[in-house]
């Protein structure tokens, strides 16, 4: 690998480790009066993600590998993972709060009673989408195939930066989506198709938006 590819590696793994970080600078910039709302966040979320691939495209065009699976049994893996990844982080969510000496008086998947319009359901999907496309398919061909660091250290460095890019949402979120990115990893891994990661990710996420969990 050359020092050109090198610097471009670098400063892509850069550019993409926090995008929930480059929100708040801009937000809390001074003089920027921007709204602190969920809607505005996931707006802008979305178009990070969006302008982040754009730019990774334009400098390595080559990265993106998409590919569907050569058997049709990573479709049902895909929707079979979504309900054991939602039970997971409910599970995790039980085990921190007894860990703490707190009694759980319920565990419950529930409805969180906010009904979201579908524009923003819409920008939800994007940020999922996105989030594939960068912290597997972008970081798997960097870290893996471009520095040759072993698949399986890449998908636990590529979940440790996902689940921190969850640290608005609190500690035990970011164990969760930990432990969730390593499983996205692994299907990812295995499969050899970035579309199956993405199918639990999107389907995943609109049902834990739509119904929400809670451990309390």
């Amino acid at each position: 690998m050359n020092t050109h590819t090198l610097c471009l590696n670098i400063l892509i793994i850069l550019f993409t480790i926090s995008p929930v970080l480059l929100i708040g600078i801009v937000s809390n910039f001074p003089g920027m009066k921007m709204k602190k709302d969920d809607v505005f966040f996931t707006k802008a979320l979305a178009y990070l993600l969006i302008i982040e691939f754009t730019f990774i495209l334009i400098m390595k065009f080559h990265i993106l590998k998409v590919s569907l699976p050569e058997n049709i049994y990573w479709y049902v893996i895909a929707i079979v993972c979504v309900p054991l990844i939602i039970v997971l982080e409910i599970l995790l969510a039980f085990i921190m709060i007894k860990a703490k000496g707190k009694n759980v008086k319920k565990l419950s998947f529930w409805g969180s009673g906010k009904k979201l319009d579908k524009y923003h359901m819409i920008f939800i999907l994007i940020i999922a989408i996105f989030e594939e496309l960068i912290f597997r398919c972008v970081w798997f061909n960097i870290l893996g195939n471009d520095f040759g660091i072993n698949l399986y250290i890449v998908i636990a460095i590529s979940a440790v930066v996902y689940g921190f890019n969850h640290l608005f949402m609190g500690s035990k979120i970011i164990v969760q989506k930990i432990v969730t990115g390593c499983i996205y990893g692994l299907i990812y891994f295995l499969s050899g198709s970035i579309i199956i990661p993405i199918i639990t990710h999107c389907v995943q996420n609109y049902f834990v938006i739509a119904r929400g969990e809670r451990c309390e």
